[in-house]
Parts: C-alpha cells; sequence; structure tokens
C-alpha cells in the first residue's frame, strides 16, 4: 500500500510485515510490524481526516492526564493522496492478573479526577463517526441536553426512528437531570468506555483506545460501561470506592446510557429503538 510506505519514509522504519487488525467498524486498521517495533495504523478517508485527528488529540489528552492507564502514543497524523491516517503505538494484548479489575476502576477514578471548570471540550470530536458537539456549558445538565442528547433526538426524528411526540420538552430534561446526577466538577472522561475499547497488557495493565474525550459527568463512563457488560463487578466497586457517587445510582446510568443508545440507534438503526423508547417513557411520560 502506498500509503505504508509514506509513512515509512516519514517515521524512518523499515516495514517488515503488516496485517489487518479486526474491530473497526469505521476505519481500516492494520498491524505494521517495523524496524521501530510494532505499529498500529487507522485509515480512512481523506474527507475525514478530522475525525482522526481529534482521536489523536483525545489520544494524547489521555495521556497526558493518566498515572495508571496506558493510552497508546501517537507517532503520526495526517493526509496523504486520498487517505486520512493516525499511527499509533501498538500494545501487546495479555490477560489480567488477580487485582487488574481493581486496579482499573481505581485508575479510572483517578482519571476522572482531572477536571476544569467548565463542561464539554473546544471543538467538535466525534463519537462513532457521528459527529460530537463540545461547546462548554457552566452545568452539566445544560452540557448533557444542548451537546447531547437533543442533536441525538433530532437525528432519530430525521432518521424516521421517532416522532416529534417522542421529543422531550427541554425544560423538563434539564430539570431532570439537574436532579438525578449527582453533583460532581466536569470529569474527563473516556467518552465511549465500551467493553471494545479496553484491554490488559501483558503485564496486566489497563490500556484504553477510541477516546471520545471531553469534560463531563463520571457516570457518562461508568453508565457505558455496564451497558454492554464486559467489566467486572470489582471493577465498579473499586471505582466507587475512590470516587463515591451519591443519588440513586440506577436512574444516573440509565439517564447516561439513553445517550449511547441513541448514538447506536442513528448508526446502527431500530435494533436500539426499544431500549431507547424505554428510557424515554419511564423518565419523561
Amino acid at each position: 500500500m502506498k500509503l505504508f510506505s509514506y509513512l515509512s519514509e516519514q517515521l524512518s522504519f523499515e516495514l517488515k510485515s503488516s496485517s489487518s487488525l479486526s474491530g473497526g467498524d469505521i476505519s481500516d486498521t492494520h498491524k505494521l510490524q517495523t524496524s521501530l517495533g510494532d505499529l498500529v495504523v487507522k485509515r480512512n478517508n481523506a474527507d475525514l481526516n478530522l475525525m482522526l485527528k481529534r482521536e489523536a488529540e483525545g489520544l494524547q489528552l489521555l495521556r497526558e492526564n493518566s498515572d495508571f492507564i496506558r493510552i497508546p502514543n501517537v507517532l503520526l497524523q495526517g493526509v496523504f493522496e486520498k487517505d486520512s491516517f493516525l499511527v499509533i503505538e501498538y500494545i501487546q494484548p495479555g490477560n489480567p492478573k488477580q487485582n487488574s479489575h481493581i486496579n482499573f476502576g481505581k485508575a479510572l477514578a483517578q482519571l476522572h479526577s482531572n477536571t476544569q471548570e467548565k463542561w464539554g471540550m473546544e471543538g467538535t470530536n466525534y463519537i462513532g463517526s457521528l459527529p460530537q458537539e463540545n461547546q462548554l456549558h457552566n452545568t452539566w445538565e445544560e452540557l448533557y441536553w444542548q451537546e447531547r442528547i437533543f442533536p441525538q433526538l433530532k437525528r432519530a426524528l430525521g432518521n424516521g426512528y421517532l416522532k416529534q411526540e417522542d421529543i422531550p420538552k427541554e425544560t423538563n430534561a434539564l430539570s431532570l437531570f439537574k436532579e438525578v446526577f449527582s453533583p460532581h466538577a466536569p470529569a474527563l472522561l473516556h467518552g465511549d468506555l465500551w467493553n471494545g475499547n479496553y484491554f490488559f497488557d501483558t503485564e496486566g495493565k489497563p490500556v484504553l483506545i477510541d477516546p471520545s474525550v471531553y469534560y463531563g459527568h463520571p457516570m457518562m463512563d461508568i453508565g457505558m460501561a455496564h451497558l454492554f457488560g464486559g467489566f467486572s463487578t470489582e471493577f465498579f466497586e473499586a471505582y466507587y470506592s475512590e470516587n463515591p457517587i451519591t443519588g440513586n445510582k440506577t436512574e444516573q446510568i440509565e439517564l447516561a446510557q439513553l445517550y449511547y443508545l441513541l448514538v447506536h440507534l442513528n448508526l446502527f438503526g431500530t435494533s436500539y429503538l426499544g431500549s431507547v423508547k424505554n428510557i424515554l417513557e419511564k423518565y419523561f411520560y
């Protein structure tokens, strides 16, 4: 592939072999064995360069603010001919050790201890292949409604999955989110913490990939972690031991999952519609 030759020139490595990696729903992902060590290359169309640029920036932000979670180092990101690309270090997956899940929970709580004054982040990034707006807000409920829930509801309406009567009123949503979500400073989030975006390295240390970062409520990461399984009870207990969350955790988890279920509805279709409507009906009607 011409792209690999270009990257070898830019990074001054000798390419020994390449192979496809599974798990990439949006970008083509390859593992390169090189004279610099093993690398991962994510490739997409040039017009989607912003998506890979934001991913690179998210990885760098997590790497700078996490002492106990491994984040792949970004080597290069850019455009070559018709391709956009992201080159990161390859981290060999391993098996969890005795305390790996406990350490992961505590490490996520440590990541969430990185805060800023306002909610959100400057600049649009992506959740999957969908744009995720990140204007800064003074309150969590404003960000969650205006930058997360309402845009996805509008998209679902436009896609024909929802009807106008399914869309909650803004005042009701703001009041509900303020009531249900526990008080917390804006926390640095991974933003897309499902079981396909973490693994343990050969030493049993947690590794995070494919972030969708912003400063938001920490129960967003916890809600997503609950949504598709793959996280142990030890992980959640260790997290709460370091970052006790007040209020009704079940309600916070379900309302956090509403965003991710709407995203999946808009990306993958009606198999997620029932779950979306169940939460809307439980909390808004």
